[in-house]
């Protein structure tokens, strides 16, 4: 059996020494891996419920960029996986967020578990340009864009259309490295 540390929020209450320090200690226990969360911000308007119950935790307002967490946990450690507990690829530029996942599975040496998901608020989304009821349409088309660019260096791609949402890639042939240490991080997105 695997057993993984999940950070829900770190609340911002982490500082580096104590969060280096539990990526190590998990590690040294041997567990499979660390998960980190990704909320880019959290607007104050309270339309979206919170899945969680009826009280909001304002721990969430305070949630370190998440790719730096992996990064850091990855840099702090030797075998441990570090792992995206989502990542909200709707909120990000494609060709950028594979920039970020490539990298933190080169340095990592392969040991990026990436999660993904279309998130649950509505207004986190919208600040990002991205309708809510949009949201799986636009995920699964950064995805395919980011797996055809990393698996076709030749592919010239324009703009994709998801629902009434457009989403602007690539003009003009694409090279785009580092890529991740194993080609199935790039197909099974």
């Amino acid at each position: 059996m695997n057993h993984a540390y999940v950070e829900e929020d770190d609340g911002g209450y982490w500082v580096q020494d104590t969060r280096v320090s539990l990526d190590k200690e998990c590690e040294n226990r041997s567990f499979e891996s660390v998960w980190y969360p990704e909320h880019t911000h959290i607007p104050a308007s309270r339309r979206s419920p919170w899945p969680g119950g009826e009280e909001f935790p304002k721990d969430y307002w305070h949630t370190y960029d998440l790719f730096a967490s992996l990064m850091a946990a990855a840099a702090a450690t030797q075998t441990i996986k570090v792992g995206s507990g989502i990542c909200l690829v709707q909120e990000h530029d494609p060709i950028k967020l594979g920039k970020g996942v490539a990298t933190v599975d080169q340095l990592s040496n392969g040991r990026l578990l990436l999660g993904i998901g279309g998130g649950w608020n509505a207004e986190e989304m919208e600040n990002h340009g991205t309708p809510f009821d949009r949201r799986w349409k636009i995920l699964r088309g950064k995805i395919e864009a980011k797996k055809a660019i990393w698996t076709d260096s030749h592919l010239r791609l324009g703009e994709q259309h998801a629902g009434d949402h457009f989403i602007r890639l690539v003009i003009g042939h694409a090279h785009d490295h580092p890529r991740p240490c194993i080609a199935e991080v790039a197909l099974k997105w």
